[in-house]
């Protein structure tokens, strides 16, 4: 966008905003369609527009900070709260054992049971009763692979796969196919299991030495492949598959590996290069986590436990901000519903609800900045919108305030002493809204921002006409 010459008009136009944050630059050198600050709000799926994020609705309330969980069917769901196991249905918590081990749990379903691993043995939780599997390995995190349940930990390089479709079984035999089997990742110096994903039918495996591997095929026909050196995973949780491709982040920020067009080949992209100078600044390796969410089209990553989640839209790639007042400890999907826990409560994500348990949410948008070697014009404001609901929200430039109400009737006025156009522009009875606001403000700057102080409402569009003075 170009502001025109003495006394002619430009519009302005903000119709696009799929290209997300921009940290490499400043608000007047960033993409038309970027922002400098997108806090609190995230993509609609069907039109683009920039919408509120969605409401946290509380579930669970336990005494203790909830470490992890997973929905077992409506209303019924296992907790983890320290060491402590719970099976709840939303009212009352059935206490069922303790964890076996101190590291942050992971709880997976395999076959007609769920395993916990927590660091130490890996416990079996089935009809009600809870065992502990003195058989398998020491595992901080497990997963299910081609039938088996396969464990590992950050001491060790050795991946252990249970016999098939029998998680109770961890004995090795040479001899049976269908029994439990390991496999080493890399030579001696590539260093100990930091994170393990799936991309297509391979694991990708991660190393405390910065390394990465490829594992094919099954046994006994696996293949194990070197695929990078410079490779660079936080944790177990930091690592998640999504839209054909497997997204990390680690001290060279957010990346994805993913397939070229040659086939068997994989690259790495850094889809985070617009905000990685932010992302790392600060990742803490005990909270650090990345979860994907497909039927928000979401990944959230949380380097820290600022409360600070930066989300990575997957079907544009780019990214906006959620803040809250606590970091999450977990997230997941469950038949179309995603949860999340934070301290003691496990929230339902709501996107019919635009408050965060009860409290609002503040959303911050910052569209780009356009400057001119001489003072403009802003001649008239033009906004396209979407309101869910009444609430409080308003579009600033400099002094100038414009009120973003579904009966919007009030005239802007302006701050210097031009003459100021009345408007009886107005459009009311629709959810879908546009604002049309006269003005004649003079200024050095054109520096639009939106607030949403309540409400759900999503931007569509925003139109400024901006003349030029010498």
């Amino acid at each position: 966008m170009r502001i025109s010459a003495k006394h002619e008009q430009t519009v302005l136009a903000y119709n696009d905003f799929s290209g997300g944050l921009n940290f490499t630059v400043g608000a007047d050198a960033i993409a038309d369609n970027q922002f400098s600050v997108a806090e609190n709000v995230e993509y609609g799926a069907l039109d683009g527009s920039l919408s509120k994020v969605a409401g946290f609705v509380p579930l669970v309330e336990m005494d203790g900070e909830i470490r992890t969980f997973l929905p077992l069917g409506f209303r019924d769901m296992l907790l983890v709260v320290g060491r402590s196991i719970y099976r709840s249905d939303y009212h009352n918590h059935q206490l069922i054992g303790e964890c076996t081990g101190m590291s942050k749990p992971v709880i997976v379903p395999f076959g007609d049971a769920v395993y916990i691993a927590s660091g130490e043995h890996i416990q079996k939780y089935k009809d009600g009763k809870l065992t502990t599997i003195t058989d398998s390995p020491r595992a901080e995190y497990i997963f299910a692979q081609e039938n088996r349940l396969v464990a590992v930990h950050s001491d060790s390089r050795r991946m252990h796969f249970s016999g098939v479709l029998d998680a109770l079984n961890w004995k090795e035999d040479d001899e049976a196919e269908n029994a439990a089997k390991w496999i080493d990742i890399g030579d001696n110096d590539a260093g100990t299991i930091l994170a393990v994903g799936r991309l297509f039918q391979d694991l990708i495996i991660f190393t405390s030495t910065n390394k990465a591997f490829r594992l094919t095929g099954s046994y006994p026909n696996w293949r194990q492949l070197p695929l990078a050196k410079d490779a660079y995973a936080t944790n177990f949780y930091s690592i998640v598959s999504a839209r054909n491709a497997l997204f990390f982040l680690g001290n060279m920020g957010f990346q994805a590996i993913q397939s070229t067009q040659m086939y068997g080949d994989m690259e790495t992209v850094n889809v985070g290069r617009l905000i990685n100078n932010f992302l790392t600044m600060n990742i803490q390796e005990e909270t650090c986590s990345v979860w994907s969410l497909p039927t928000k089209w979401q990944i959230w990553v949380q380097p820290q436990e600022s409360g600070l989640i930066y989300i990575f839209h997957t079907l544009n790639g780019a990214f906006t901000t959620r803040r809250m007042k606590g970091y999450i400890t977990h997230a997941q999907e469950y038949d179309g519903t995603v949860y999340v826990s934070r301290g003691n409560k496990v929230y339902e994500v709501r996107d019919d609800i635009s408050t965060d348990d009860g409290e609002d949410v503040k959303s911050i948008i910052k569209l780009k900045e356009m400057r001119n070697m001489d003072k403009m014009v802003l001649k008239r404001v033009m906004v396209d919108l979407y309101s869910r609901e009444a609430g409080d929200a308003a579009l600033t430039i400099g002094r100038l305030s414009m009120p973003l109400l579904k009966a919007q009737t009030d005239d802007i006025v302006a701050l210097d002493e031009d003459i100021v156009a009345l408007d009886d522009d107005t459009i009311a009875g629709s959810e879908y809204i546009t604002l049309q606001k006269r003005c004649n403000y003079k200024l050095d700057r054109i520096a639009p921002v939106i607030t949403i102080e309540r409400g759900a409402l999503s931007v569509r569009k925003v139109n400024l006409l901006v003349a030029g003075v010498g």
